[in-house]
């Protein structure tokens, strides 16, 4: 950092990067609700500017694969829940849950390269001690009873 006064230079620049640091990119066009929501959840939770455009492709991904892995976890589910499985039907949820997998794997891998994981912001210290100091017994709205 450079001592005494700062160039008319630099205190023009200032304002301009202040102001793109507080800006939370909007949803790209054609996203879906859904895909939106998950945009916006995570945008919220990090710091303006954390996404600078070059990112914005990686977070645009991120959105789409946990769609999809949200949308084979269903096909699964709604599958296993039958009452009369064949053997087709197991190997259908089997695909539908490998599917989901291979999404889950490249959103959590989007997610790891853009520093949006929780492990990625807490250190394990802090995460230890979180465990350490939370409360035992019954949830305040979980009856006594």
């Amino acid at each position: 950092m450079q001592r005494g006064k700062k160039s008319e230079a630099e205190l023009a620049v200032a304002p301009v990067e202040i102001d793109q640091a507080r800006q939370r990119p909007a949803p790209p066009e054609g996203f879906g609700n859904r895909e939106s929501a998950i945009w916006r959840r995570i945008v919220a939770a990090m710091p303006g500017g954390w996404f600078s455009p070059e990112h914005r492709e990686l977070l645009a991904r991120y959105c789409e694969h946990q769609i999809r892995a949200e949308r084979f976890s269903a096909v699964a589910t709604r599958l296993a829940m039958r009452d009369d499985l064949t053997r087709d039907d197991i190997e259908d949820i089997d695909r539908a849950c490998k599917l989901a997998e291979r999404e889950s794997r490249a959103a959590l891998a989007l997610a790891r390269s853009m520093r949006i994981t929780h492990q990625s912001q807490l250190r394990a210290e802090t995460a230890a001690r979180r465990v350490a100091d939370r409360p035992t017994g019954p949830a305040p709205w979980e009856s006594a009873s």
